[in-house]
């Protein structure tokens, strides 16, 4: 079964390939290191197209402590998600991308979801900028709640797409689809 890892450490997109009756989420698990949430991206026919995460990288950032960095120097990597229209998420951490059927299950990649294609929705936050990805994960965690109405619904709706905007400028990139 063929999956796409994204290592934002190492700004890498590559191919990973498990056997068929592999343990679905231990591989998950241990390519994303930890516990699993999944951004679904969308459907590609009868097949469901996910990007799993470690669903506690944004709350714990790795902060290695030193004489150098006494305030800990932040030892995760980061990327953005985004589309054609503009960034999605903050992603802190590796991701691996999967496909599902109806049923669940997991299933291989189909031929045509290559590292390329998946490149084109990925943007990674250099190493200089890990310390203002750090913040931003911390205003995306403060900009959490429970919305009582439409209008803090919007708000908060609103307040994510502007962080989301800072996160892509941390990219360097000045196109949210490098290659469209």
């Amino acid at each position: 079964m063929r999956f796409i890892l994204i290592d934002p450490l190492l700004h890498t997109i590559t191919n990973v390939h498990h056997p068929d009756d592999a343990e679905t989420y231990a591989v998950l698990s241990d390519a994303v290191r930890g516990g699993i949430d999944c951004i679904h991206l969308g459907d590609d026919g009868p097949l469901h197209l996910d990007l799993w995460v470690n669903d506690e990288c944004l709350m714990n950032i790795e902060r290695l402590h030193s004489k150098q960095f006494p305030d800990g120097e932040i030892t995760s990597g980061f990327f953005v998600l985004h589309n054609s229209v503009g960034p999605l998420n903050l992603v802190v951490g590796c991701a691996m991308l999967a496909a599902s059927d109806d049923e669940g299950n997991t299933v291989g990649l189909p031929d045509h979801i290559v590292p390329q294609v998946m490149a084109t929705f990925i943007s990674f936050i250099p190493d200089s900028n890990r310390n203002a990805a750090a913040d931003l994960a911390e205003e995306l965690l403060d900009n959490g709640g429970c919305a009582s109405s439409q209008a803090e619904l919007d708000a908060f709706s609103a307040r994510h797409d502007e962080i989301m905007t800072r996160a892509m400028e941390l990219t360097n990139e000045t196109s949210p689809c490098p290659n469209p």
